[in-house]
């Protein structure tokens, strides 16, 4: 199953936009981490994984989710 809710503000007057991204999915392969596509220009300020802050990398557009367990 997978399910995706992206909730954004954008801020016209500071040419910004924050936003926050809950995806929900099942974890079918033994897999130490999992890796998300994000275009190199947004910023990633955080990752959790069931309410837990996560180690994660970025590496070009996309980030490494390392979580120290599941």
């Amino acid at each position: 199953m997978k399910h995706y809710t992206l909730a954004i503000d954008v801020d016209p007057a500071n040419k910004s936009i924050d936003a926050k991204l809950t995806m929900r999915a099942t974890w079918v392969a033994a897999s130490p981490q999992f890796v998300l596509d994000l275009d190199q220009a947004l910023e990633v300020r955080k990752v959790t994984l069931n309410g837990k802050a996560v180690r994660n990398e970025r590496d070009g557009g996309r980030i490494v989710v390392k979580p120290a367990s599941r």
